[in-house]
């Protein structure tokens, strides 16, 4: 449906290296950048759908990137730069959806009425001839856009998550390690709010279950979701896989009757097009067409509970809500931890330092028993 493949193996497996969380957000924002851009000859061309698909997935991804590692960008740059990359997303969505639109038509089954055969090669006609339209809308706007100045921009933003101000402090090194940790004690909150509508469905209404705009919602939370969790499960020793894997199969099945949707919609604007236009034989075989279409997104829709229940059950046991906690921004508490960190050697060195009458009265006593030797009555070890 729409030939959708997974993206996985055009991105690249990253490490976290040496405790450096920074590191690992820019790392992964420039990954992603990278997939973007490697794909934007392909998508310009047009023989390959899949490049502007797999474009438009990585400036999602990157958007999801950038404001889950938000805490170590400037937040007024960040919006900026949100923006840039959402417009690239909206560029690349109707081309994308007319790609889909004809693929669908394309590997649907007319029947041997010569009415809905005749009706499905006039459609597909149709389509091509809107998607090359919509593919030259999305050219220009790209000469607008200046993608390699754009490339540049965001190379140059991703990279600014790992500058530090200089800082020869000794707990220098320390305040990575404790970065990572203050972000990971918030990725679980994090999470918790991005799951949360994906659970809500489970107690939606049967009614709502087959709603279209309800699937496509759920859809999109499942996506952003999932790419929280790719993004994150290198930092949690893979443990995400499993939700990922039943993510994606759920997203399948909901993209499919998205897919479907959205083309039988169009079928139908077309369809009265055609009526008003007093070619009957023409809008009977689009009827036909959207009634079998119709058929194939019911079909699917008795897949959609299970498969949410399995996704639902692995969520509850990685992230139980009765764990929830308040958010925290990684790099406030990690100041707050180094600053708690250096009071406890300041006050350290300070006992350690003979520089007041209490410390020069225990230092001269000291100096004087190491002469004399200890006061009467003391134990004296040989």
């Amino acid at each position: 449906m729409g030939n959708r493949r997974n993206m996985k193996d055009t991105r690249t497996a990253l490490t976290l290296k040496n405790n450096d969380i920074r590191r690992f957000a820019s790392d992964s924002a420039l990954n992603f950048i990278r997939v973007m851009f490697e794909n934007a000859d392909g998508a310009k061309e047009g023989e390959d759908i899949e490049h502007l698909h797999d474009m438009r997935v990585a400036s999602r991804r990157l958007r999801e990137c950038f404001q889950l590692f938000g805490s170590f960008y400037a937040t007024k740059k960040t919006e900026k730069i949100l923006a840039r990359v959402k417009k690239v997303t909206r560029i690349l969505g109707i081309p994308r959806e007319m790609d889909v639109n004809v693929s669908v038509l394309e590997t649907y089954k007319p029947k041997r009425s010569p009415v809905v055969q005749t009706t499905h090669e006039y459609l597909l006609e149709i389509f091509e001839f809107e998607q090359a339209r919509y593919r030259k809308k999305m050219l220009k706007a790209f000469d607008k856009l200046d993608l390699k100045l754009l490339e540049s921009d965001l190379t140059r933003f991703a990279q600014t998550a790992i500058s530090r101000s200089p800082n020869s402090h000794l707990l220098a090194d320390a305040r990575q390690d404790l970065e990572l940790e203050a972000f990971l004690d918030q990725t679980t909150h994090v999470l918790q709010e991005k799951i949360a509508p994906i659970l809500a469905f489970g107690s939606s209404p049967a009614s709502q279950i087959s709603d279209d705009d309800v699937l496509h919602r759920l859809r999109i939370n499942i996506k952003k979701s999932r790419y929280c969790f790719e993004i994150l499960n290198p930092l949690h020793a893979g443990r995400f896989e499993k939700a990922i894997e039943l993510a994606k199969q759920l997203q399948e099945i909901l993209g499919k009757i998205h897919d479907l949707a959205v083309l039988t919609g169009r079928l139908n604007t077309h369809r009265i097009h055609l009526m008003e236009k007093t070619r009957s034989h023409l809008a009977r075989g689009c009827q036909e067409i959207v009634a079998d279409l119709g058929k194939l997104k019911q079909s699917l829709l008795p897949q959609v509970e299970p498969a949410h229940k399995r996704l639902v059950d692995e969520l509850g046991q990685l992230l139980p809500l009765e764990s929830q906690s308040a958010a925290v921004d990684p790099t406030e508490m990690a100041m707050e931890k180094s600053s708690q960190e250096a009071s406890k050697v300041e006050r350290r060195d300070e006992n350690l330092r003979p520089d007041r009458p209490s410390d020069l009265l225990s230092s001269t006593q000291s100096e004087d028993q190491a002469t004399t030797g200890p006061k009467s009555g003391a134990a004296r070890s040989f």
